[in-house]
């Protein structure tokens, strides 16, 4: 979330080693609260958070897209929201 409150649904992947931040991609969701968790070389899980700024007073989605998989080779979102 922007210091503003506006929350975002961008990706942004470092190069390494020449450290240039590339935006991979923009969604169409925002959240705020969850975690990122790597798996192996090609992808990552998001888990927890919320749609929306109330996150103390609504608690996690967790029956609502509570986890996510991200491939990082093809910038694709996994079809299915578990």
């Amino acid at each position: 979330m922007s210091p503003q409150g506006k929350l975002y649904d961008d990706i942004y992947m470092l190069s390494i080693p020449s450290f240039i931040w590339t935006k991979s991609i923009v969604g169409e969701s925002p959240r705020w609260g969850h975690t990122c968790h790597a798996v192996g070389n090609r992808q990552m899980i998001t888990t927890g958070g919320s749609l929306n700024k109330t996150l103390e007073s609504e608690g996690c989605d967790w029956e609502y897209r509570g986890v996510a998989i991200y491939d990082l080779t093809t910038s694709v979102w996994s079809k299915s929201w578990l």
